[in-house]
């Protein structure tokens, strides 16, 4: 019998395509639809709306190496007609120096801080600004390494919103709607709380657990990170909603959103490790009038999407607490630890922002400079989902994704440089075209350079070693290294930190055989 066999002969990379950095360009921002960032910078941009926030940065550098944040205990009222905020946050802090003698936190100075104690009493100095939204205190005392701290801060003023719409008062249907959306760096735009400065790298391995209380009208429910600890009546038609996660939580992750939502709620069930079945709720609060089945449905592929997730990442990270999606008056999502806030019904958008509580909540990109290790991670997951969505790896629709999420231009680096073109610049932090498109070829790639089985088993490696915390390029590169047993240095150093993309000369022939 005479067979006949194509041969496809790979010859060898030609070299990485030549061009312009671009750094600083907003180059296909407005490619991903998944991109919830993306989409507010379009419509704040519409608006008139300037994202940044020019103020000087402050240079004390003990805000991200010299304390750990702990915890945190938020307790505001708000006033949608005015956009008044007031109330307090204590922050649990550890030194991790000896000698400490400052803190530093981040409010904008639209805010007045009242009395700020420590320890439950003692009042301290009014904080110092040392930049934009830099607020420094001089403790009591000096604090040695593994020494704790409490701040209590109270505060009060009409919150501005900079950024992505860090803090949002608005309507829907005529109804207030209050949302934040602190990434990037635009925490202390609504609460006093440790936070990287406008521009800078930032520090999101610096993470905590905490509650956050929102008090607003009664025709209004608040929303917020991990479980409700109950609803208390307030004196002039008000409810507190009471929030609060065990989980270690990124300060850019913190959020509440308010309005009239209708909520309802699934239940996720799951195989225990020793047997049996565990179950977890999946929360979903919608605006009145786009409360439809077709939304609804949309929404509730959230309950197909867990258990296929959790075959290729493992069990959902906050097992314990919750999962859900909100709405909120932004385009696309943005993943809020544990609930998700979303302005769209879209499926690709929907598994991004569920894929991020792996990638980007449970594991955070360290600083700003590797944001692929969140963006590329969630934008390769909607690939994912289309390649196993019927429970079994389909080639064609890998390729599909893939093809559909090919960026435009691959001249700029996946890595974020440091300055004012880098991570001084949001639209280059959430570029589409690199942050996004390039960071998940970056890792299709690396699926097929190290094959299947190491692949799959370096996310798993890389999740044990970094749950909970934040982590680098470097980091990712050497668990991908460690587990495949390959040299993967020249593999990340092209197509991480250098610009362009390989170019492959290929050839086949047809032998008999």
């Amino acid at each position: 019998m005479s067979l006949h066999r194509t041969v496809v002969s790979i010859l060898g990379v030609a070299g990485l395509a030549a061009g312009a950095l671009a750094q600083d360009a907003c180059v296909g921002f407005d490619e991903h639809v998944g991109c919830g960032k993306a989409c507010a910078l379009r419509q704040r941009a519409a608006m008139g709306l300037d994202i940044h926030d020019y103020s000087p940065a402050y240079t004390d550098r003990e805000a991200f190496t010299d304390t750990d944040l702990l915890e945190v205990d938020l307790d505001i009222e708000i006033d949608p007609a005015t956009a008044n905020i007031a109330g307090s946050n204590i922050m649990r802090v550890r030194s991790l120096v000896n000698g400490l003698t400052t803190f530093t936190f981040m409010l904008r100075s639209n805010f007045t801080i009242g009395t700020v104690t420590i320890n439950g009493g003692t009042v301290l100095a009014a904080p110092v600004a040392t930049g934009s939204y830099g607020r420094q205190l001089t403790l009591d005392r000096t604090y040695n390494a593994g020494e704790e701290f409490t701040v209590r801060v109270p505060y009060s003023g009409i919150a501005v919103s900079r950024g992505f719409g860090s803090i949002e008062f608005q309507t829907q249907n005529g109804v207030p709607v209050v949302a934040t959306l602190s990434e990037a760096y635009f925490a202390g735009t609504w609460w006093p709380i440790k936070d990287g400065d406008f521009g800078l790298a930032g520090n999101n391995d610096d993470k905590s657990i905490g509650r956050l209380a929102i008090t607003a009208p009664n025709t209004l429910k608040s929303v917020s990170n991990g479980l409700l600890e109950g609803t208390d009546v307030v004196a002039g038609g008000k409810t507190r909603y009471r929030w609060r996660t065990n989980y270690p939580t990124a300060t850019y992750l913190y959020f509440f959103g308010t309005t009239n939502y209708n909520q309802w709620q699934r239940t996720y069930n799951y195989p225990l490790s020793g047997g049996g079945t565990g179950s977890m709720p999946v929360h979903f609060s919608i605006y009145p009038a786009d409360d439809t089945p077709g939304n609804r449905a949309a929404w509730e592929r959230t309950l197909d999407m867990l258990p296929i997730f959790r075959t290729i990442f493992g069990e959902y990270p906050f097992i314990n607490e919750k999962y859900g999606i909100y709405q909120f008056p932004f385009g696309g999502g943005m993943e809020h630890q544990t609930y998700t806030g979303q302005g769209t019904f879209n499926e690709s958008v929907t598994a991004h922002e569920l894929g991020h509580q792996w990638w980007g909540d449970n594991i955070t990109c360290k600083t700003w400079n590797h944001i692929w290790l969140n963006e590329g991670f969630a934008t390769y997951t909607e690939a994912l989902w289309l390649e196993r969505q019927l429970g079994t790896p389909n080639p064609a629709a890998l390729q599909s994704a893939m093809n559909a999420r090919r960026p435009s231009q691959v001249s700029g680096t996946v890595y974020v440089p440091d300055g004012a073109a880098g991570v001084g610049n949001m639209n280059r932090i959430f570029s589409s075209t690199y942050s996004y498109r390039k960071g998940a070829w970056v890792l299709h790639q690396l699926r097929h350079v190290i094959g299947d089985a190491a692949f799959f088993q370096t996310l798993a490696n890389y999740r044990a070693q970094f749950t909970g915390r934040g982590a680098t390029t470097d980091d990712f590169a050497n668990v991908a290294s460690a587990t495949s047993g390959m040299d993967l240095t020249n593999f990340f150093q092209q197509w991480v930190y250098s610009g362009g993309a390989p170019a492959y000369d290929f050839g086949w022939q047809t032998v008999n055989l």
